[in-house]
């Protein structure tokens, strides 16, 4: 029935697509990428083993613009090889479809679709500061929306998410998830500040395990927020949203009682540039789907500097922090993890630039208590092959989901 869905969303979009740009001349382009990495890693997947990682990552990206339309295809491949510890050797895969249709001057529909299939360790850390074992992941996403806009200043959004995520682990718990957003967004007069308004309803649906034969989960979580984006300067934008969540927690199949949990969520962003520096401050409060078979409350911190030194040499410093427990009074997650990362690049050609990072991560169980800590040195190379003349007009970002 999901893939009948998704399927059916796809098909009717590109076939609006099609009509579109019946109507109007399109460009097409292709993007071609290539990356090479050389990675030397103290804690190869926090198991204790020293390694050097070689890593090659083709890329290759598809756009179609009209006027009023635009289709995007993209594919990725992660190849990585360990010098010592070939039973890590991966090869990661990444797709990606976006749509971006003018029907008219007031309606736009959207569509992104994504495919990945990674392992759990990278990605579950820098989404939720959760270490977990290594295992193969496997996610599919689709979310199409909607825009209207009533007048110049005033539009209504809808956004449906669905997010399947499958383990190779049968311990770790699979989980289906369906949002559900509408946004109405309003732009002041002094056309520098828009009011968002925002209300959701979000239920996961989490599988049972070997460990939990019997027990499945289902979390139903509304929630609204309000807030704004300011421009308080030409190179300078701020943005705070808040507002109130509530989730209940059903167990089936189980003698755990069912849980309600109440709590606050909320957004703040600050961004500055100037002709060779940029700073970018964000803070976070939500909620998201996790490997620790629930929802965690999450809060995320991201600080970034960045400065070119010279047309070709720039410099970067960038720090994250990630804290993170599952609802109720049975805490079965409560972790933190902190990154730093100071990087140079240089652009050896206006299709070759060179990139050397050197990453510090350190990671806390606060109910186990287990810490780890991981340095990693890394030299990169990427090769932008063909880039179209023309410039891609990407889908407009939406209005995101603050606790997400």
């Amino acid at each position: 029935m999901i893939r009948l869905l998704c399927f059916s969303i796809l098909i009717h979009l590109c076939l609006l697509y099609i009509t579109v740009v019946q109507g109007s001349a399109a460009e097409y382009g292709l993007t071609a990428n290539l990356r090479f990495r050389e990675t030397y890693n103290d804690n190869v997947f926090y198991k204790g083993i020293q390694d050097f990682e070689h890593r090659i990552t083709p890329s290759l990206a598809f756009a179609a613009v009209t006027d009023r339309a635009e289709v995007q295809a993209a594919a990725s491949l992660d190849m990585s090889f360990y010098q010592k510890n070939d039973e890590f050797n991966t090869v990661d895969q990444y797709y990606q479809l976006l749509a971006d249709v003018f029907p008219s001057d007031r309606l736009q529909l959207a569509v992104t679709g994504t495919y990945v299939r990674d392992q759990t360790v990278y990605a579950e850390l820098a989404q939720t500061g959760i270490l977990t074992d290594r295992n193969t992941r496997k996610q599919a996403t689709l979310a199409p929306a909607a825009t209207y806009w009533f007048t110049a200043r005033d539009r209504l959004q809808f956004i449906y998410g669905l997010n399947d995520t499958q383990f190779s682990d049968e311990n770790i718990r699979d989980y289906l998830s369906n949002d559900l957003r509408i946004s109405w967004i309003h732009d002041l007069k002094n056309e520098r500040t828009n009011l968002v308004f925002l209300i959701g309803i979000n239920q996961t649906n989490y599988s049972d395990t070997e460990n939990t034969p019997d027990e499945k989960l289902t979390q139903r979580t509304v929630g609204a927020v309000a807030g704004f984006d300011h421009q308080l300067s030409e190179t300078a934008t701020f943005r705070l949203v808040a507002g109130p969540r509530y989730t209940n927690s059903d167990f089936r199949g189980s003698d755990r009682d069912d849980e309600q949990n109440a709590s606050l969520v909320g957004d703040a962003q600050f961004t500055w540039h100037s002709e060779r520096t940029t700073l970018s401050m964000k803070v976070n409060q939500g909620y998201v789907p996790s490997t620790a078979g629930q929802n965690v409350n999450r809060t995320r911190v991201d600080l970034g500097l960045a400065y070119r030194l010279t047309e070709r040499l720039g410099c970067s410093l960038s720090g994250h922090y990630r804290f993170s427990e599952t609802d109720g009074e049975e805490k079965t997650s409560k972790n933190q993890a902190f990154t730093v990362q100071p990087q140079m690049n240089y652009s050896l050609s206006r299709q070759m630039n060179l990139r050397l990072v050197y990453s510090y991560t350190s990671t806390e169980n606060k109910i186990t208590n287990n810490t780890e800590e991981q340095n990693r040195l890394v030299l990169e190379l990427r090769w932008l092959i063909h880039k179209p003349e023309w410039k891609i007009r990407k889908p407009q970002p939406r209005v995101q989901w603050p606790w997400r």
